[in-house]
């Protein structure tokens, strides 16, 4: 902890939350990146992997469940990182935290980071979408922006359960 007479600040929380909003940064260009790829170069990733998955596990995936399984991992890690760089970005300095606000339609940071989480994620499933409609041989689409949705939810679901467990845990 750094103390100064007016804040005081978390040097491991700072350090963490930088950790993880990198991390954010670098998993969102690689989004942006998959969604601006030109159809040939797509189609050609997931046959790439639809031959992996077949002689690896010896298994017949169909591409599109491999694409649609695709958004749903990437927008779960998304949420994944976003989620605990909101968390360890409160964290820093109980001074300037959710705890410090008048939020109260939001009852705990856990409700806080999963709201901000959904929001963001959300809006970065729009603009990969968004962006596709000028990729060559790519279209938007709302379905897709549900699927990764699921991603979100799901991750985002089980932090939900765990930040629960730890609190029965706790409290016993």
């Amino acid at each position: 902890m750094i103390k100064n007479k007016d804040v005081t600040v978390s040097v491991k929380y700072f350090a963490l939350a930088s950790l993880f909003w990198i991390l954010s940064v670098i998993w969102l260009a690689i989004i942006i990146y998959l969604a601006c790829e030109v159809s040939v170069d797509s189609t050609a990733r997931s046959l790439q992997t639809v031959d992996v998955l077949s002689s690896t596990l010896s298994i017949s995936v169909p591409e599109e469940i491999v694409r649609k399984g695709a958004h749903v991992a990437e927008f779960g890690v998304l949420s994944f990182l976003f989620y605990f760089s909101l968390l360890f970005t409160n964290r820093i300095s109980n001074d300037y935290s959710f705890k410090s606000t008048d939020a109260n339609l939001i009852r705990s940071e856990n409700e806080y980071c999963i709201v901000f989480t959904i929001w963001l994620s959300t809006m970065v499933a729009f603009v990969s979408e968004y962006l596709q409609l000028y990729i060559e041989g790519r279209s938007g689409s709302v379905i897709d922006v549900l699927i990764d949705s699921v991603g979100i939810f799901v991750v985002l679901l089980v932090i939900r359960i765990a930040f629960s467990i730890k609190i029965m845990i706790s409290n016993h």
